[in-house]
């Protein structure tokens, strides 16, 4: 009787040891299976990540992207204002070929009178403060706007082998096509100096203009860190009459024109 009960339970941890090693190596090919697809997951992940940054590059520099974006209409609404000194023009607000604005010569550059006051009180102050201040250019008609862009592009693609569509982008940056610059309506004007030194924008004639300017109702037109709302790229040259009351107002408000026009009108 004591033998049977013996065997009896031999037989039974025997059984339980067997399903034990069992399930033990159940949990190892288990565990092994999962350290055989956790490197093959994360790889494909990998993969994928590489994947969707090539397709999300090669769609947004495709050229049908490109032009997309060269006629995407302007972040900023521009409103048909009465007051011409707000007047902005660019690619979704363009003046026609028949458009050229009253002008007068100032200094041998061709200007709209309605500066020509504050203008001359500005290079005043400049020569007062032993400052030397030159007027570089002024109005830009249509048609030396079409000819100034078109130069920019074939010299893009000359120097850096850019494509058609991508030299026209870069080129309406800095030489915008005609009827979408500013030029047109004889508010902008180019200063430069004789300091000698290489780039205007470190010149001393170039800080007292851009602390000054605002006083008689002019602003950098297209400054730093604004590229996206204006469209264009930096030019420590160019700058736009607005008038005395809106020039204050937007060096108080640290905007740029864009930004300002739609502060007011909206």
């Amino acid at each position: 009787m004591f033998s049977k009960r013996k065997r009896a339970r031999n037989k039974y941890f025997s059984e339980k040891k067997v399903k034990k090693i069992i399930s033990d190596q159940d949990r190892a090919a288990h565990a092994k299976v999962v350290l055989f697809f956790i490197p093959l997951i994360m790889i494909f992940v990998f993969a994928f990540g590489i994947y969707m940054g090539f397709y999300t590059y090669k769609r947004d520099n495709s050229p049908s992207a490109i032009s997309e974006k060269m006629s995407a209409p302007a972040e900023y609404y521009v409103p048909d204002v009465s007051d011409p000194l707000l007047i902005i023009v660019s690619l979704s607000n363009t003046l026609t070929e028949a458009y050229v604005p009253e002008l007068i010569d100032i200094n041998g550059v061709k200007l709209s009178p309605l500066l020509q006051e504050n203008l001359k009180k500005l290079l005043a102050a400049a020569s007062d403060d032993k400052i030397v201040l030159k007027l570089e250019k002024g109005y830009i008609s249509y048609d030396e706007q079409e000819r100034a862009f078109l130069a920019r592009k074939r010299s893009l693609i000359k120097e850096r082998g850019y494509s058609d569509i991508r030299a026209e982008a870069e080129a309406k940056k800095l030489d915008p096509k005609a009827g979408e610059s500013e030029a047109q309506t004889g508010l902008c004007v180019w200063f430069t100096t004789d300091d000698g030194e290489e780039e205007f924008e470190k010149t001393s004639a170039s800080v007292w203009l851009e602390r000054n300017c605002v006083r008689y109702g002019f602003i950098l037109r297209y400054p730093k860190n604004h590229e996206e709302d204006t469209g264009m790229t930096y030019d420590p040259k160019l700058y736009r009459y607005v008038g005395k009351e809106n020039a204050l107002k937007i060096r108080a408000y640290g905007m740029c024109l864009e930004e300002y026009c739609n502060h007011v009108f909206f």
